[in-house]
């Protein structure tokens, strides 16, 4: 029980960051970009 817990959380952390880091990219090459 704690063991699947665990399992599921740590998947949608690794969702959470399959999501964010491409967002994270766009931004900065937006911030880049905007910089010139």
């Amino acid at each position: 029980m704690h063991l699947s817990r665990e399992i599921l959380l740590n998947q949608s952390s690794c969702i959470f960051i399959i999501c964010c880091f491409p967002l994270r990219i766009v931004q900065m090459i937006v911030l880049l970009f905007s910089s010139y």
